[in-house]
């Protein structure tokens, strides 16, 4: 997918949400106390502050312009 992205779409940026643990949103000013910023929730339904908002599956892609 990497190769696919770089070669054939010319993306400079890419991010992958897959739901999994490591995936984590933060939002500058934005979460619960103590939490500042961080708004997902986890796979198993523990949430990570009193803001928090599931996490769908995902492919953001960024294309520079010629």
């Amino acid at each position: 997918m990497a190769y696919y992205l770089k070669d054939r779409i010319h993306a400079q940026q890419a991010m992958q949400l897959d739901k999994g643990g490591s995936t984590t949103v933060w939002v500058k000013g934005y979460g619960a106390k103590g939490r500042d910023g961080i708004v997902t929730e986890n796979e198993s339904g523990g949430r990570t502050g009193t803001d928090a908002r599931k996490i769908y599956s995902a492919l953001l892609i960024g294309v520079a312009k010629n």
